[in-house]
């Protein structure tokens, strides 16, 4: 996307994502698989004003510097978590 945003005349936001949403627990899931471990969960309750759900449009991405996501869920969290694991230690 910053390669893109810099060829690009556009100034202004655009959204990042795929536009798919990802349940907490599918997250919760991805992370423990990628990590090898399993961790107790605690739920509490829900609080005043709370976002049930929440997907990125990436609409303006595509139309204005014609950038699409290309990286799958699971594939880019697990990169992530290899980056986060060699820059920062376990």
């Amino acid at each position: 996307m910053l390669e893109k945003a810099g060829e690009s005349s556009f100034s202004g936001i655009v959204n990042a994502g795929t536009g798919r949403e990802v349940s907490i627990m599918e997250l919760i899931a991805a992370l423990e698989k990628i990590h090898g471990a399993q961790h107790p969960h605690v739920f509490e309750k829900e609080r005043m004003g709370e976002v049930y759900r929440s997907a990125i449009d990436p609409t303006s991405a595509k139309e204005k510097l014609g950038w699409e996501a290309r990286t799958p869920f699971y594939e880019g969290l697990t990169e992530t978590y290899a980056w986060y694991k060699a820059t920062f230690g376990s």
